[in-house]
C-alpha cells in the first residue's frame, strides 16, 4: 500500500524555512480558520486555540521585524542569536513575554508611543494570555463564547494594526 505525502511533508516542501513571510501567512490562515469556528457556534475551544496562535504569530513577526530579521531570513537562526532562546523554548509561545519584547523594541526604536495604542496592545495581550496557552492543544476543556470573543477581539485588533506594531 502506498501512502501519499502528508500535509506536513507538503508544507515543508512548499515552505522549507520558518520566515516572516511564512509566519504572516500562517497568522492570516489561523485568523480566518478561528473566525470560521467562532461563527459556526459551539466550536469555541478551537476558535480560542487558533486565534491565540494568530496573536502569538503577529507579536512574533513584529518583534522579528524590529530586531532586523528580513522577510525571508530563517527566523529561528536569528531568534536564537537575538534572544539566546532555543527554537522550541516555551517562552517563544508566551504572549506576555512577546508583548514585553515588542513594547521594549518600540521604545528602543523611538517609535511614536501613543498611550492609547500601547494601552490597547497591553490590554489585549493580557486578555489573550488569560485564555490562551500553547498547551491548550492537550486539554479537553470547552471554551465559552465570551472567552472566544475576547481572544477574537485581540486577534482582530492585532491583524488590523500588525504593521503599526513595528513601523
Amino acid at each position: 500500500m502506498s501512502v501519499s505525502p502528508g500535509l506536513w511533508q507538503r508544507a515543508k516542501h512548499a515552505e522549507p524555512a520558518d520566515t516572516i513571510d511564512v509566519f504572516e501567512r500562517a497568522a492570516e490562515h489561523r485568523y480566518y480558520d478561528g473566525q470560521e469556528l467562532l461563527r459556526s457556534g459551539g466550536r469555541y475551544s478551537g476558535a480560542v486555540y487558533l486565534l491565540g496562535y494568530c496573536v502569538e504569530l503577529v507579536l512574533k513577526v513584529a518583534y522579528c521585524r524590529m530586531v532586523g530579521v528580513g522577510p525571508s531570513d530563517p527566523i529561528w537562526t536569528r531568534m536564537n542569536v537575538l534572544t539566546g532562546l532555543a527554537p522550541k523554548s516555551i517562552r517563544h509561545h508566551d504572549i506576555i513575554d512577546l508583548h514585553q519584547k515588542v513594547s521594549t523594541q518600540r521604545i528602543t526604536r523611538g517609535l511614536a508611543v501613543d498611550p492609547i495604542f500601547e494601552g490597547e496592545l497591553q490590554r489585549l495581550s493580557l486578555l489573550t494570555a488569560s485564555h490562551w496557552k500553547e498547551e491548550l492543544r492537550y486539554r479537553s476543556v470547552v471554551a465559552l463564547r465570551p472567552e472566544a470573543s475576547e481572544v477574537d477581539e485581540a486577534a482582530t485588533w492585532l491583524m488590523i494594526h500588525r504593521d503599526d506594531l513595528w513601523k
